[in-house]
This record gives structure tokens, sequence and C-alpha cells, in this order.
């Protein structure tokens, strides 16, 4: 099991520092300009070649851009998402093998490593698209088998600045961004639709656990990913989109929300096993009501402890920020 893995790459107090930046964890796109420092930079990277998989089998790469003003050179100058990433002293480039299940596992792996960042007092930013994958891919030397899945920017930020006020200003051009939705649009009880209430109105880990899914970056503050408890079992689906522009990064968003329930767990001394393969999931879509645009990416056990009141130290400490991904 994947979990009794991750207490052995991750300490007790690791994880808690972990999941106390999902709460505070905004996307950076504004940022000082000097250099992080090389064992700092090292210990971001180790986070990410050591983060637990989702699937153990699927190989992943994090590769350093230690000078991000010749990795922009060499990629043709900028990097745009809903513009450009200003000051960035560094990027790292998140490759995998192509394979079933590959979004999600990165989505999963990456997060820890930028949460990880984020504790370190480090800015970051989801980036999924607008930028050459083919120049990105020639750049870090791609096997043949292998895929640029996302990127993102790593410095210390800077105070407000041209930054901030882009993102201010392509919050009213870009439809998509903007707040959150509410908890009660997100998830749901037995079945599709049928409203989860009675599993939202007390602080259980459970709810503190599906609220950090909700804080997590989706593309373009889509926020895909739809919940449903049932008596034994937290369902995890994900929308495809209409018209798919570049990679399945809705599968990318479910990791990330299942990053964040994991790690609610894990300080709650819950060891989660993740249910994946599709076979075993199969059955649930009928039963549960499922509609055919959302794919089903995992199930969670669930036992009397998810029930119970969630622990001082994951309870939610800082303000809500909407967080998009590129």
């Amino acid at each position: 099991m994947w979990a009794l893995e991750m207490r052995m790459a991750w300490s007790l107090e690791q994880i808690s520092l972990m999941t106390r930046a999902i709460w505070r964890r905004v996307s950076v796109r504004s940022y000082r300009g000097e250099p992080v420092p090389a064992e700092t930079l090292a210990e971001v990277l180790r986070a990410g070649e050591e983060s637990i998989p989702l699937w153990p089998h699927i190989p992943v790469r994090f590769v350093l851009a230690a000078d991000a003003d010749a990795f922009l050179r060499e990629h043709g100058g900028t990097l745009l998402g809903y513009g450009r990433i200003l000051g960035a002293p560094h990027f790292i480039v998140a490759i995998s093998e192509v394979t079933a299940g590959y979004m999600e596992n990165m989505g999963f792996r990456m997060e820890q490593m930028i949460l990880y960042a984020t504790a370190l007092g480090l800015g970051t930013c989801w980036m999924g698209g607008f930028y050459s994958r083919q120049k990105v891919g020639h750049l870090v030397g791609l096997a043949e088998d292998e895929q640029v899945v996302a990127l993102t920017p790593v410095g210390w930020p800077a105070a407000g600045g041209p930054g901030r006020l882009l993102d201010k200003t392509l919050k009213a051009f870009v439809p998509d961004r903007g707040g959150r939705k509410p908890l009660e649009r997100l998830v749901f009880a037995g079945r599709w639709d049928v409203p989860a209430g009675q599993y939202l109105t007390q602080q259980t880990v459970l709810r503190t656990a599906l609220e950090a899914a909700r804080r997590a970056p989706s593309w373009r503050n889509t926020q895909p990913w739809r919940f449903i408890i049932t008596e034994n079992m937290l369902v995890v689906t994900t929308s495809r989109p209409a018209e798919q522009i570049g990679l399945p990064y809705y599968r990318l968003d479910a990791g990330i929300a299942m990053s964040h329930i994991s790690l609610v767990a894990l300080c709650a001394g819950i060891e989660p096993a993740w249910v994946l393969e599709p076979a075993e999931l199969a059955g649930l879509r009928a039963g549960l009501a499922i509609p055919e645009h959302y794919d089903l990416v995992g199930g969670l056990p669930l036992d009397a402890r998810w029930h119970t009141p969630a622990p001082a130290a994951i309870l939610i400490q800082e303000p809500e920020h909407a967080t998009s991904r590129h």
C-alpha cells in the first residue's frame, strides 16, 4: 500500500508542514528575481523525486532549469499562461512516461513537491499549457515514451508588483477564473446530485479532507472534481471538457485533489489506500448515477475514523484564495 511507503518517505513533521501549506498556497506569477540557494533547490527537487506515487510503476522525472533566463531564451523568450511569469529565477519541468494513469499520478506527485516548496517560503505556479512542450522537451532530453506534463517557476515571491496587477486584470477577462464553488456543489451523498449536508456540518477528518481537495489548484480554476460519499467509500470523479485542448489536465487536477485528501488523512493517523484499477471501479458508475462525461478516477475506503473530529493541527488556518493553473 502506498500509504505505508508515504510514512517512510515523509516524516510526520513534513506531512504536517505540507498539509498546513494547502491552506495558504497561491499561484505566484511575480518573483523577486534573486536566485534560491542551491541547497534549497536540491531539497525541493528531492521532494519531487521522493514523492509518493498513485501508480508506483509509472516513472517520472523532475528537471531543474537553474538559469531561467537561459531557459527562456532557448524556449523562445517567454512562457505564457494568463500572462508572463515575471522575475522567476528558476523553473522545474515535470516529465512522465505516457501510460494509463500518468496524468493523475503526476498531479499527485508534483503537488507534494509544490507544497513542500510552499512550506519553505517559496513561490510556485502550476503551468500545464501555453508553452511549447516540443521545445521544452528538446531542452530536457525526452525519451521516446516520455511527455512534458507541467512545469513550475520557483523563487521568492515579490510583494505586490506587476504580477498581482496582471492577475487581477486577467480575472476580468477569463470567465473560468474567480471564486471557488462551495463544498455543497462538489460533494454528494449516496449517489449523484444528492446533497451531502449531513457530512459537511461537522469539522470531521472527512470534511477537512474534502475542504483541502476544494482548495486544490485546477486548470483555469474550473474545479472539475466531484466527490460521492457512500457508506464505505469516497469516490473521486472529474469532468471531461467538451473540447480537450492539449493533454487531459482534468485528470491531473484529480490527482492534485487526491494528494490533498491523502495528506489530511495521514495527519489524522489514517493510512489511505486508494482503489484505482478501472475494473474495480467500473461497477460504481451505474449505481451512483455518475454522468458519462465524468471520469471515475479513484475510490478511497472509509471507516469510522473519517467521521471523528479533525485534529486541531490540520484545521483551516488561512483565508481562502482562488487558485488556478495556466
